[in-house]
């Protein structure tokens, strides 16, 4: 064999263990980058399951409390309406605790992309339809809320001399309720100003988790 032809395959050989060495490499690098970022990611549905906890625990001593005060009351129909919409709610907190825990477990970062991804938009969109669900009500339950603590502490009803007080501020609050509504409509028309309160209602800690999984998306494709 010529001494060309030699050099020739050899340059071959080292060309294609060269190329072995660059594909091993990007390899590599893809892995070490998508393992970063998705431990990121993972780490920023913590504070997510901290507050899960905090909003069990909240739901059900409010239950707990509401049961235990209309029961007590069940005579007295101002408060055992009262008392019955306090348990409501903690009943419903602890509901969507407890669905927000599941969606929130249920996303594997082993899994592909795109599977994180689905899971983290369901997270998402079950925070953005929960949200109004948690606040609204309190423009009629901080009412009921005072009420309710002020009867369990008294022999007597403490707010029996001043019905037009807490009729006035019932009123008000169905105002506030409705007005709040009739704005979150107003808002589904308007694209940009819906967004931004769907990412509010999201939370900081999911947004940030998926902007960390993007990332490796985008990563990967270009790769």
């Amino acid at each position: 064999m010529k001494p060309q032809a030699i050099e020739l395959d050899e340059l071959k050989l080292a060309w294609k263990a060269l190329d072995r060495k660059l594909e091993q490499q990007s390899a590599l690098q893809l892995h070490l980058f998508t393992q970063n970022r998705l431990a990121k990611a993972h780490q920023h549905l913590y504070p997510i399951y901290l507050g899960l906890v905090v909003q069990l625990l909240c739901g059900i001593v409010i239950a707990i409390a509401a049961g235990s005060f209309w029961f007590a009351h069940f005579a007295e129909p101002y408060h055992l309406v009262a008392g019955l919409a306090l348990h409501a709610y903690g009943v419903l907190v602890i509901g969507l605790a407890i669905q927000e825990w599941r969606l929130a477990w249920s996303v594997d970062f082993a899994a592909p992309v795109l599977e994180i991804q689905r899971c983290l938009a369901r997270l998402q969109a079950h925070r953005v339809r929960s949200s109004p669900w948690l606040g609204l009500p309190w423009w009629i339950l901080w009412l009921l809320a005072i009420t309710s603590l002020a009867r369990a502490g008294a022999t007597a009803d403490p707010f029996a001399p001043l019905p037009a007080w807490v009729i006035a501020n019932l009123v008000v609050g169905a105002v506030g309720l409705l007005a709040t509504l009739g704005f979150m409509v107003w808002s589904r028309r308007r694209p940009e100003l819906r967004e931004k309160l769907e990412r509010g209602a999201a939370g900081w800690f999911v947004r940030r988790a998926q902007r960390y999984v993007e990332e490796v998306e985008r990563f990967t494709r270009d790769a």
